[in-house]
Protein backbone atom coordinates (compact mmCIF):
# COMPACT_ATOMS: atom_id res chain seq x y z
CA UNK A 1 0.00 0.00 0.00
CA UNK A 2 1.39 3.40 -0.98
CA UNK A 3 2.12 5.90 1.79
CA UNK A 4 -0.59 8.33 0.65
CA UNK A 5 -3.18 5.53 0.56
CA UNK A 6 -2.06 4.38 4.02
CA UNK A 7 -2.53 7.91 5.36
CA UNK A 8 -6.02 8.08 3.87
CA UNK A 9 -6.86 4.69 5.38
CA UNK A 10 -5.61 5.76 8.81
CA UNK A 11 -7.62 8.99 8.67
CA UNK A 12 -10.72 6.95 7.84
CA UNK A 13 -10.09 4.67 10.83
CA UNK A 14 -9.67 7.65 13.15
CA UNK A 15 -12.84 9.22 11.76
CA UNK A 16 -14.69 5.98 12.41
CA UNK A 17 -13.50 5.86 16.02
CA UNK A 18 -14.64 9.44 16.59
CA UNK A 19 -17.99 8.70 14.95
CA UNK A 20 -18.51 5.56 17.03
CA UNK A 21 -17.77 7.39 20.26
CA UNK A 22 -20.12 10.28 19.48
CA UNK A 23 -22.75 9.49 16.88
CA UNK A 24 -24.40 12.62 15.52
CA UNK A 25 -27.93 13.15 16.78
CA UNK A 26 -29.86 15.92 15.06
CA UNK A 27 -32.80 17.78 16.62
CA UNK A 28 -36.16 16.45 15.44
CA UNK A 29 -38.40 19.18 16.81
CA UNK A 30 -38.69 22.90 16.17
CA UNK A 31 -36.27 24.52 18.63
CA UNK A 32 -33.47 27.07 18.56
CA UNK A 33 -30.85 24.44 17.81
CA UNK A 34 -32.83 23.31 14.76
CA UNK A 35 -33.37 26.90 13.61
CA UNK A 36 -29.63 27.62 13.92
CA UNK A 37 -28.77 24.47 11.96
CA UNK A 38 -31.19 25.47 9.20
CA UNK A 39 -29.84 29.02 9.07
CA UNK A 40 -26.21 27.90 8.93
CA UNK A 41 -27.01 25.22 6.35
CA UNK A 42 -28.73 27.81 4.14
CA UNK A 43 -25.71 30.10 4.30
CA UNK A 44 -23.32 27.27 3.50
CA UNK A 45 -25.29 26.24 0.43
CA UNK A 46 -26.52 29.71 -0.59
CA UNK A 47 -30.16 28.67 -0.30
CA UNK A 48 -32.81 31.33 -0.83
CA UNK A 49 -36.60 30.98 -1.05
CA UNK A 50 -39.06 33.22 -2.82
CA UNK A 51 -41.18 33.99 0.26
CA UNK A 52 -41.75 33.18 3.91
CA UNK A 53 -44.37 30.56 3.13
CA UNK A 54 -41.95 28.54 1.02
CA UNK A 55 -39.25 28.95 3.65
CA UNK A 56 -41.60 27.55 6.31
CA UNK A 57 -42.38 24.51 4.13
CA UNK A 58 -38.69 23.94 3.49
CA UNK A 59 -37.92 24.20 7.21
CA UNK A 60 -40.55 21.55 7.99
CA UNK A 61 -39.04 19.31 5.31
CA UNK A 62 -35.62 19.99 6.83
CA UNK A 63 -36.86 18.75 10.21
CA UNK A 64 -38.43 15.65 8.68
CA UNK A 65 -35.18 14.82 6.93
CA UNK A 66 -33.22 15.24 10.17
CA UNK A 67 -35.45 12.54 11.64
CA UNK A 68 -34.68 10.31 8.67
CA UNK A 69 -30.95 11.06 9.02
CA UNK A 70 -31.05 10.06 12.69
CA UNK A 71 -32.80 6.81 11.79
CA UNK A 72 -30.26 6.02 9.07
CA UNK A 73 -27.31 6.85 11.32
CA UNK A 74 -28.64 4.59 14.06
CA UNK A 75 -29.25 1.81 11.56
CA UNK A 76 -25.78 2.21 10.06
CA UNK A 77 -24.16 2.19 13.49
CA UNK A 78 -26.05 -0.96 14.44
CA UNK A 79 -25.17 -2.99 11.36
CA UNK A 80 -21.80 -1.58 10.34
CA UNK A 81 -18.83 -2.14 12.60
CA UNK A 82 -16.34 -0.39 10.30
CA UNK A 83 -16.54 2.98 8.58
CA UNK A 84 -20.33 3.35 8.77
CA UNK A 85 -21.99 5.81 6.39
CA UNK A 86 -23.17 9.10 7.85
CA UNK A 87 -26.30 11.00 6.92
CA UNK A 88 -27.38 14.55 7.66
CA UNK A 89 -26.87 18.06 6.34
CA UNK A 90 -26.39 17.31 2.66
CA UNK A 91 -27.22 19.93 0.00
CA UNK A 92 -30.61 18.22 -0.46
CA UNK A 93 -31.89 18.13 3.10
CA UNK A 94 -34.68 20.62 2.25
CA UNK A 95 -36.21 18.33 -0.39
CA UNK A 96 -38.79 15.64 0.23
CA UNK A 97 -37.78 12.19 -1.04
CA UNK A 98 -40.31 12.63 -3.87
CA UNK A 99 -38.85 16.02 -4.86
CA UNK A 100 -35.33 14.62 -4.74
CA UNK A 101 -36.26 11.69 -6.96
CA UNK A 102 -38.03 13.90 -9.50
CA UNK A 103 -35.19 16.42 -9.71
CA UNK A 104 -32.02 14.35 -9.53
CA UNK A 105 -32.72 10.72 -10.33
CA UNK A 106 -33.22 9.07 -13.69
CA UNK A 107 -36.12 6.73 -14.45
CA UNK A 108 -34.88 5.69 -17.91
CA UNK A 109 -31.74 3.74 -17.02
CA UNK A 110 -33.20 0.26 -16.98
CA UNK A 111 -34.13 -1.08 -20.37
CA UNK A 112 -34.22 -4.86 -20.16
CA UNK A 113 -30.73 -5.00 -18.66
CA UNK A 114 -31.22 -8.68 -17.85
CA UNK A 115 -30.49 -9.24 -21.54
CA UNK A 116 -26.82 -8.31 -21.56
CA UNK A 117 -25.30 -7.11 -24.79
CA UNK A 118 -22.57 -5.02 -26.33
CA UNK A 119 -22.68 -2.76 -29.34
CA UNK A 120 -24.56 -3.97 -32.42
CA UNK A 121 -21.51 -3.12 -34.49
CA UNK A 122 -19.00 -5.51 -33.00
CA UNK A 123 -20.67 -8.84 -32.50
CA UNK A 124 -17.31 -10.42 -31.76
CA UNK A 125 -16.94 -8.39 -28.57
CA UNK A 126 -18.49 -10.47 -25.81
CA UNK A 127 -19.66 -9.47 -22.40
CA UNK A 128 -16.45 -8.95 -20.48
CA UNK A 129 -15.72 -11.25 -17.57
CA UNK A 130 -12.07 -11.47 -16.64
CA UNK A 131 -12.65 -14.30 -14.14
CA UNK A 132 -9.89 -12.67 -12.19
CA UNK A 133 -10.59 -14.45 -8.92
CA UNK A 134 -9.83 -12.68 -5.68
CA UNK A 135 -8.80 -9.03 -5.92
CA UNK A 136 -7.17 -7.22 -3.01
CA UNK A 137 -5.44 -3.93 -2.40
CA UNK A 138 -6.32 -0.35 -3.21
CA UNK A 139 -6.32 1.57 -6.46
CA UNK A 140 -7.84 4.89 -7.47
CA UNK A 141 -7.64 6.58 -10.87
CA UNK A 142 -8.38 9.93 -9.22
CA UNK A 143 -4.85 9.75 -7.78
CA UNK A 144 -3.40 9.55 -11.31
CA UNK A 145 -2.99 13.08 -12.65
CA UNK A 146 -5.36 14.04 -15.44
CA UNK A 147 -7.40 10.82 -15.63
CA UNK A 148 -10.37 11.95 -13.52
CA UNK A 149 -11.54 15.49 -14.24
CA UNK A 150 -13.23 17.85 -11.80
CA UNK A 151 -16.55 17.02 -10.13
CA UNK A 152 -19.49 18.28 -12.16
CA UNK A 153 -22.91 19.52 -10.98
CA UNK A 154 -25.88 18.30 -13.00
CA UNK A 155 -28.25 20.72 -11.27
CA UNK A 156 -31.93 19.77 -11.08
CA UNK A 157 -31.74 17.41 -14.04
CA UNK A 158 -31.32 13.73 -14.83
CA UNK A 159 -28.11 14.41 -16.77
CA UNK A 160 -26.04 11.92 -14.74
CA UNK A 161 -25.95 9.40 -17.60
CA UNK A 162 -24.24 11.86 -19.95
CA UNK A 163 -21.88 13.29 -17.32
CA UNK A 164 -20.73 9.87 -16.08
CA UNK A 165 -20.30 8.68 -19.67
CA UNK A 166 -18.11 11.68 -20.44
CA UNK A 167 -16.09 10.85 -17.34
CA UNK A 168 -15.41 7.36 -18.69
CA UNK A 169 -14.22 8.69 -22.06
CA UNK A 170 -12.15 11.43 -20.39
CA UNK A 171 -10.35 8.74 -18.40
CA UNK A 172 -9.75 6.52 -21.42
CA UNK A 173 -8.42 9.46 -23.43
CA UNK A 174 -6.05 10.55 -20.68
CA UNK A 175 -4.72 7.01 -20.29
CA UNK A 176 -4.27 6.64 -24.04
CA UNK A 177 -2.54 9.98 -24.59
CA UNK A 178 -0.60 10.09 -21.34
CA UNK A 179 -1.74 13.64 -20.70
CA UNK A 180 -4.58 15.34 -18.86
CA UNK A 181 -7.96 15.03 -20.57
CA UNK A 182 -10.07 18.09 -21.29
CA UNK A 183 -13.61 18.18 -19.94
CA UNK A 184 -15.93 16.71 -22.56
CA UNK A 185 -19.32 18.17 -23.44
CA UNK A 186 -22.19 16.35 -21.76
CA UNK A 187 -24.52 19.13 -22.96
CA UNK A 188 -23.86 18.17 -26.59
CA UNK A 189 -24.91 14.60 -25.79
CA UNK A 190 -28.07 15.79 -24.03
CA UNK A 191 -29.05 18.17 -26.85
CA UNK A 192 -28.21 16.01 -29.86
CA UNK A 193 -28.86 12.43 -28.78
CA UNK A 194 -32.40 11.24 -29.42
CA UNK A 195 -31.58 7.55 -29.80
CA UNK A 196 -34.25 4.97 -29.09
CA UNK A 197 -33.30 1.50 -30.31
CA UNK A 198 -33.05 -1.92 -28.67
CA UNK A 199 -31.98 -1.17 -25.08
CA UNK A 200 -30.69 2.34 -25.79
CA UNK A 201 -32.90 5.24 -24.73
CA UNK A 202 -31.88 8.92 -24.60
CA UNK A 203 -34.30 11.36 -22.99
CA UNK A 204 -32.08 14.43 -22.74
CA UNK A 205 -31.89 16.22 -19.37
CA UNK A 206 -34.71 14.02 -18.06
CA UNK A 207 -32.57 10.90 -18.22
CA UNK A 208 -31.08 8.16 -20.35
CA UNK A 209 -28.93 5.08 -20.10
CA UNK A 210 -25.29 4.19 -20.85
CA UNK A 211 -26.21 2.22 -23.96
CA UNK A 212 -27.73 5.35 -25.53
CA UNK A 213 -24.66 7.38 -24.59
CA UNK A 214 -22.25 5.01 -26.36
CA UNK A 215 -24.46 4.31 -29.37
CA UNK A 216 -24.56 8.05 -30.06
CA UNK A 217 -20.80 8.46 -29.80
CA UNK A 218 -20.06 5.48 -32.05
CA UNK A 219 -22.44 6.95 -34.62
CA UNK A 220 -20.89 10.40 -34.39
CA UNK A 221 -17.27 9.36 -34.47
CA UNK A 222 -16.04 12.13 -32.17
CA UNK A 223 -16.68 14.42 -29.20
CA UNK A 224 -16.65 18.11 -28.38
CA UNK A 225 -14.93 19.74 -25.47
CA UNK A 226 -16.97 21.33 -22.71
CA UNK A 227 -15.48 24.70 -23.65
CA UNK A 228 -16.95 24.41 -27.17
CA UNK A 229 -20.41 23.34 -25.97
CA UNK A 230 -20.80 24.32 -22.27
CA UNK A 231 -23.20 22.69 -19.83
CA UNK A 232 -26.12 25.05 -19.28
CA UNK A 233 -29.33 23.14 -18.74
CA UNK A 234 -28.52 22.34 -15.09
CA UNK A 235 -28.59 25.98 -14.00
CA UNK A 236 -31.50 26.96 -16.25
CA UNK A 237 -29.43 29.23 -18.47
CA UNK A 238 -30.55 27.59 -21.72
CA UNK A 239 -33.68 26.07 -23.24
CA UNK A 240 -32.61 23.72 -26.03
CA UNK A 241 -35.13 21.99 -28.28
CA UNK A 242 -35.53 18.23 -28.36
CA UNK A 243 -32.98 16.33 -30.48
CA UNK A 244 -33.88 14.52 -33.70
CA UNK A 245 -35.47 11.15 -32.94
CA UNK A 246 -36.56 12.09 -29.43
CA UNK A 247 -39.23 9.60 -28.31
CA UNK A 248 -42.16 11.33 -26.64
CA UNK A 249 -43.80 7.94 -26.28
CA UNK A 250 -41.00 6.51 -24.15
CA UNK A 251 -39.55 9.68 -22.60
CA UNK A 252 -42.61 11.83 -22.14
CA UNK A 253 -42.79 15.51 -23.16
CA UNK A 254 -39.49 17.36 -23.63
CA UNK A 255 -38.38 18.90 -20.35
CA UNK A 256 -39.23 22.48 -21.33
CA UNK A 257 -42.52 23.46 -23.02
CA UNK A 258 -40.81 26.27 -24.93
CA UNK A 259 -37.37 26.04 -26.49
CA UNK A 260 -34.90 28.28 -28.27
CA UNK A 261 -33.52 27.03 -31.57
CA UNK A 262 -30.39 29.16 -31.18
CA UNK A 263 -29.60 27.26 -27.96
CA UNK A 264 -30.13 23.86 -29.53
CA UNK A 265 -28.08 21.17 -31.22
CA UNK A 266 -28.85 22.39 -34.75
CA UNK A 267 -27.24 25.76 -33.98
CA UNK A 268 -24.40 24.77 -31.65
CA UNK A 269 -23.11 21.33 -32.65
CA UNK A 270 -20.01 21.67 -34.82
CA UNK A 271 -18.27 18.45 -35.82
CA UNK A 272 -15.29 20.40 -37.15
CA UNK A 273 -14.41 21.04 -33.50
CA UNK A 274 -14.22 17.36 -32.55
CA UNK A 275 -11.09 16.60 -30.54
CA UNK A 276 -8.53 15.31 -33.07
CA UNK A 277 -7.94 11.57 -32.69
CA UNK A 278 -10.65 10.93 -30.09
CA UNK A 279 -13.01 8.34 -31.55
CA UNK A 280 -15.25 5.91 -29.66
CA UNK A 281 -15.48 2.74 -31.75
CA UNK A 282 -17.32 0.37 -29.43
CA UNK A 283 -18.53 -0.22 -25.89
CA UNK A 284 -19.27 -3.11 -23.56
CA UNK A 285 -21.65 -3.87 -20.75
CA UNK A 286 -19.41 -5.46 -18.14
CA UNK A 287 -19.71 -8.51 -15.93
CA UNK A 288 -21.70 -8.16 -12.72
CA UNK A 289 -18.95 -10.02 -10.84
CA UNK A 290 -17.40 -7.37 -8.59
CA UNK A 291 -13.93 -8.92 -8.63
CA UNK A 292 -14.01 -8.85 -12.42
CA UNK A 293 -15.22 -5.26 -12.34
CA UNK A 294 -12.33 -4.29 -10.08
CA UNK A 295 -9.87 -5.88 -12.51
CA UNK A 296 -11.56 -4.10 -15.44
CA UNK A 297 -11.40 -0.77 -13.63
CA UNK A 298 -7.68 -1.11 -13.03
CA UNK A 299 -6.91 -2.45 -16.51
CA UNK A 300 -9.22 -0.23 -18.58
CA UNK A 301 -9.93 2.96 -16.64
CA UNK A 302 -12.79 4.59 -14.72
CA UNK A 303 -16.10 2.82 -15.39
CA UNK A 304 -19.70 3.94 -15.70
CA UNK A 305 -21.95 2.38 -13.07
CA UNK A 306 -25.68 2.64 -12.39
CA UNK A 307 -27.22 2.23 -8.94
CA UNK A 308 -30.36 2.85 -6.90
CA UNK A 309 -29.78 6.34 -5.53
CA UNK A 310 -32.32 6.54 -2.70
CA UNK A 311 -29.72 6.48 0.09
CA UNK A 312 -27.62 9.21 -1.53
CA UNK A 313 -29.92 12.14 -0.73
CA UNK A 314 -28.75 12.65 2.86
CA UNK A 315 -25.34 10.95 2.54
CA UNK A 316 -22.44 12.94 4.01
CA UNK A 317 -19.60 10.42 4.20
CA UNK A 318 -18.39 6.93 5.07
CA UNK A 319 -18.97 3.65 3.26
CA UNK A 320 -22.52 3.43 1.95
CA UNK A 321 -24.40 0.19 2.56
CA UNK A 322 -27.77 -1.00 1.32
CA UNK A 323 -29.85 0.50 4.12
CA UNK A 324 -33.04 1.45 2.24
CA UNK A 325 -31.88 1.12 -1.38
CA UNK A 326 -32.16 -2.08 -3.40
CA UNK A 327 -30.17 -3.61 -6.25
CA UNK A 328 -32.90 -3.54 -8.87
CA UNK A 329 -34.38 -0.03 -9.18
CA UNK A 330 -31.42 1.62 -10.89
CA UNK A 331 -32.04 5.35 -11.20
CA UNK A 332 -28.67 7.11 -11.10
CA UNK A 333 -25.35 6.84 -12.97
CA UNK A 334 -21.92 7.56 -11.51
CA UNK A 335 -18.25 6.98 -12.36
CA UNK A 336 -16.32 4.27 -10.52
CA UNK A 337 -12.76 5.53 -10.07
CA UNK A 338 -11.25 3.11 -7.58
CA UNK A 339 -11.53 0.52 -4.86
CA UNK A 340 -10.08 -0.53 -1.51
CA UNK A 341 -10.41 -4.28 -1.08
CA UNK A 342 -9.17 -6.00 2.06
CA UNK A 343 -9.28 -9.65 3.09
CA UNK A 344 -10.53 -8.67 6.52
CA UNK A 345 -12.48 -5.49 7.01
CA UNK A 346 -14.64 -3.05 5.12
CA UNK A 347 -13.98 -3.15 1.38
CA UNK A 348 -15.44 -0.46 -0.83
CA UNK A 349 -15.71 1.15 -4.24
CA UNK A 350 -14.80 4.81 -4.77
CA UNK A 351 -17.20 6.70 -7.03
CA UNK A 352 -17.40 10.18 -8.48
CA UNK A 353 -20.88 11.71 -8.41
CA UNK A 354 -22.27 14.65 -10.40
CA UNK A 355 -23.90 16.72 -7.64
CA UNK A 356 -21.09 19.19 -7.06
CA UNK A 357 -18.15 19.19 -4.67
CA UNK A 358 -20.29 20.24 -1.70
CA UNK A 359 -22.02 16.87 -1.70
CA UNK A 360 -20.66 13.73 -0.03
CA UNK A 361 -16.89 13.44 0.26
CA UNK A 362 -15.95 16.42 -1.92
CA UNK A 363 -18.23 15.14 -4.66
CA UNK A 364 -17.20 11.49 -4.28
CA UNK A 365 -18.61 8.66 -2.19
CA UNK A 366 -17.63 5.19 -1.06
CA UNK A 367 -19.94 2.20 -1.34
CA UNK A 368 -19.58 -1.36 -0.07
CA UNK A 369 -17.70 -3.79 -2.30
CA UNK A 370 -18.80 -7.39 -2.81
CA UNK A 371 -22.40 -7.16 -1.62
CA UNK A 372 -24.11 -5.70 -4.72
CA UNK A 373 -24.86 -2.64 -2.58
CA UNK A 374 -27.63 -0.55 -4.16
CA UNK A 375 -27.03 -2.47 -7.41
CA UNK A 376 -23.66 -0.81 -8.00
CA UNK A 377 -22.53 -3.84 -10.06
CA UNK A 378 -25.72 -4.44 -12.05
CA UNK A 379 -25.08 -2.14 -15.00
CA UNK A 380 -21.44 -1.14 -15.50
CA UNK A 381 -20.03 -0.13 -18.85
CA UNK A 382 -17.09 1.34 -20.70
CA UNK A 383 -16.35 2.69 -24.13
CA UNK A 384 -13.38 1.69 -26.27
CA UNK A 385 -11.30 4.16 -28.26
CA UNK A 386 -9.73 3.75 -31.67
Amino acid sequence: MRLDSMLVFMSVVVSHIIFSQSMIEYPEEDNQHAKDLFSNWRKRHSKTYKNGSVEHIKYQTFLENLKIANQLNRLASKYDSEMPPTFGLSPYVDLTPKEFKQRFLNRFIQSNISSRRTSNRTKSRKQRDTNSGSVTGCFDWSEVYGVVTSVKDQGSTGACWAIAGCGNIEGLWAIKTGSSSPDLSSQAVLDCNGIFQNQALACGPTGGNPMAFYEFLVNEGGMLQESDYPFCVGNGSCSPCAPPGYSTLHCGPWFTPSCNVSESCSAKYNRSKFIPGLKVVDYAILSQNENSLAADLKNIGPLVAALHGRDLQLYTGGVLRALTCNKYNLDHVVLLTGYNITENGASYWIAKNSWGAMWGEKGFFRISFGSEACGINKLCATGFLA
